[in-house]
């Protein structure tokens, strides 16, 4: 587990990897909650991407009951207006390498594309997100696609929560298998029928 200084609102799930123990996958995580208390916490499921969406379940638990945030934002504003306001700025504060910023911003900004002009109640459902993805993923590229995810995941649907405006990423462990490449969907039936033989 990473022993880096978390900042108030700031986990480690991203960075951690679930270890299969026995019948179950383990994920060992930390959070620091936006009172500045350290949290050190363990997700437990029978699959991996179980047990990270738990974990992120109960991030976003944490996160709501100690954000003393009262929101001028309604889920009728635009996303346009809650990203170039909320999210942009977050972003382009974080101490993250030029290379990273860049790409977090590029991806950022096909998902405003996508989305500009519809109002954040619009933008935060499952189907909703889905078909954007699925868009971004036809006429601009899968890799960017499931890079998109993750920017609108850690980013996005965070500062979401924050401002009281959802509950929660309505597709967070959710497997999409358009964001599959061609390369992993080989790897992934070869798999199945290797499991199918022995």
């Amino acid at each position: 587990m990473s022993n880096v200084k978390l900042a108030p609102g700031t986990h480690t799930i991203y960075s951690c990897t679930p270890i299969k123990k026995g019948d179950h996958y383990e994920l060992r995580w930390r959070i620091r909650d936006h009172e500045g208390r350290l949290h050190i916490k363990r997700s437990q499921a029978s699959t991996a991407g179980e047990a990270r969406r738990r974990a992120y379940e109960k991030v976003d638990h944490i996160l709501r009951s100690t954000a003393d945030m009262k929101s001028t934002w309604s889920t009728a504003d635009t996303i346009t207006d809650f990203l170039d306001q909320e999210v942009l700025p977050i972003i382009e504060s974080k101490r993250l390498s030029d290379t990273s910023k860049e790409r977090y911003l590029g991806v950022l900004a096909h998902y405003r594309r996508y989305t500009k002009g519809k109002s954040i109640a619009s933008c935060a459902t499952a189907p909703s997100l889905i078909k954007t993805l699925k868009v971004i993923a036809d006429e601009v590229g899968i890799e960017t696609a499931r890079q998109t995810r993750s920017v609108v995941s850690n980013y996005v649907f965070q500062q979401l929560i924050l401002h009281q405006l959802v509950q929660s990423n309505p597709i967070r462990g959710v497997s999409l298998d358009f964001l599959k490449s061609e390369t992993q969907e080989i790897n992934t039936f070869q798999h199945r029928m290797n499991g199918k033989l022995s």
